[in-house]
């Protein structure tokens, strides 16, 4: 049904604020005047009107349930349900939908179960509506399985849609159930091919499944429909970045830039795509022309210290190293690049100390494998094999993969340890405990089955017996 012409309603209201001569209105047109402010997102036009309007009609339901609204929009959800409680008390579909969304970003959900029972209880209204505004209702209070649930079910009685199947989507997402968002997003495409923004949504859900190349197909989909569109031409960028497709993705960040040059962070990632493939002055050319646009950030001047690492230019490195420290010691990223400066300069206490700040910053232990490897290094370069192993045991918990464990094997080797060598050998899979085996043994190519399991560790016990013949491993 098409929507009612209010053009002259709105010019008659906003004739009266020009001319501040009191206009009257009736209740239903404050309702439509306050709808159609709220649809522009002039939510304070929108709250004046519903007062106005409750002070002339102070028991119109519709003004009442739109005041309810406001006071939900403003999270205030107690006062809101207090306020729908005192002025109500006979069954509203709307009136429900509300009490159930104020309750359950109250955390009330027994309470909200209990209403929404009874809304699916509503034989006045069709069902596939209720299913789908609950599911709206739960998927905005986070409640996603709920969500799904709702969803899912109204589908039974429009399976196309739109608006179900996009919430449908999110909700999938939302609870990182990205195949399952990818089917609805494709059923989506089924009915509107032409979707932008449905594309980029696939595109995105491929990306967060580490489905690079699907991933980009889809951007690439939708910059047939839009070849300018920035969303798309970033996120194509983004994923060809993380397929190792770097160069590729250098050219699309250009053509980001020459569309939009007024998006200073293209610079930065173009920086990055440089770091990658180690083009380090024009990695520093696009960093220049970031700080010619955005100003010198810490970010700007850390890219930078760590450019003039790699190039050898210690003293430049130092100095802007410096700066920062002085703008923000507590940067992770400018104490590790002056962990990584010291090392380079076989500096090992400095490098602990940064390395040492560095940890302290890193937001969890999940997260601070990298800086234990550095650790782990400069503690080797020191000659203190028991804070080495310390250091790589804490990685270990972090990351129980085949080359933490050899790397521990090597250090108890190193350190003559055989008791706790022989008990990291254990920890080996047959598969891992061959590939050690070749470290020491290079020559002997025979198949070893996992028969031979004990035939290896005996072999790797001569390798123990014989450590001061590999002395020389990098760790």
């Amino acid at each position: 049904m098409a929507e009612r012409d209010i053009s002259d309603l709105i010019a008659r209201y906003e004739h009266m604020l020009i001319s501040g001569k009191p206009v009257y209105f009736d209740a239903d047109e404050y309702d439509e005047l306050a709808e159609y402010y709220d649809k522009l997102d002039d939510l304070d036009s929108a709250r004046d009107i519903v007062a106005q309007g409750l002070a002339i009609h102070p028991e119109n339901e519709r003004l009442m349930l739109k005041n309810a609204r406001f006071l939900i929009y403003d999270s205030k959800y107690s006062e809101a349900l207090t306020f729908l409680n005192t002025h109500f008390g006979t069954y509203n579909f709307d009136l429900y939908l509300m009490k159930i969304e104020c309750l359950l970003n109250m955390s009330l959900y027994a309470e909200a179960y209990q209403l929404t029972t009874e809304v699916l209880n509503d034989e006045d209204t069709d069902l596939g509506i209720i299913l789908s505004e609950l599911g709206f209702i739960y998927l905005e209070t986070e409640y996603y399985d709920e969500a799904v649930l709702y969803l899912e079910k109204s589908l039974e009685y429009d399976s196309q849609n739109r608006e179900v199947l996009d919430d449908l989507a999110f909700a999938y997402e939302s609870k990182g159930d990205f195949e399952s968002a990818v089917r609805i997003c494709n059923k989506v495409l089924d009915i509107d091919p032409y979707s932008l923004e449905t594309w980029l949504m696939l595109g995105k859900l491929y990306s967060l499944n580490n489905d690079y190349e699907n991933a980009i197909d889809a951007f690439d989909f939708a910059l047939t429909l839009d070849e300018k569109d920035f969303s798309a031409l970033k996120l194509k960028a983004h994923c060809l970045i993380l397929s190792e497709r770097t160069e590729e993705a250098i050219e699309v960040l250009k053509l980001c830039l020459a569309l939009y040059p007024e998006d200073d962070t293209i610079y930065l990632t173009l920086a990055d795509s440089y770091l990658e493939l180690e083009r380090f002055d024009d990695m520093l050319a696009y960093l220049d022309e970031y700080e010619r646009c955005a100003g010198e950030t810490t970010e700007s001047i850390s890219k930078k210290a760590y450019a003039y690492l790699m190039k050898g230019n210690y003293d430049k490195a130092k100095s802007l190293i410096d700066k920062v420290l002085e703008i923000d010691p507590e940067s992770f990223e400018v104490n590790m690049i002056a962990g990584e400066l010291s090392y380079k300069q076989e500096d090992m206490l400095k490098a602990e100390f940064f390395y040492l700040k560095a940890l302290t910053l890193q937001e969890s232990e999940s997260d601070s494998d990298d800086v234990l490897e550095k650790l782990v290094s400069v503690s080797v370069k020191e000659g203190d094999l028991d804070k080495a192993i310390g250091w790589q045991k804490r990685i270990l918990d972090i990351n129980a993969s085949a080359s933490v464990l050899k790397k521990l094997a090597l250090l108890y080797l190193e350190k003559g340890d055989k008791e706790n060598y022989t008990s990291t050998l254990d920890m080996f899979s047959d598969d891992e405990l061959r590939d050690f085996f070749l470290l020491f043994y290079q020559d002997e190519h025979r198949d070893i089955s996992i028969s031979d399991r004990e035939y290896l560790l005996n072999r790797l016990s001569e390798a123990f017996n014989c450590r001061l013949l590999y002395k020389n491993i990098k760790y």
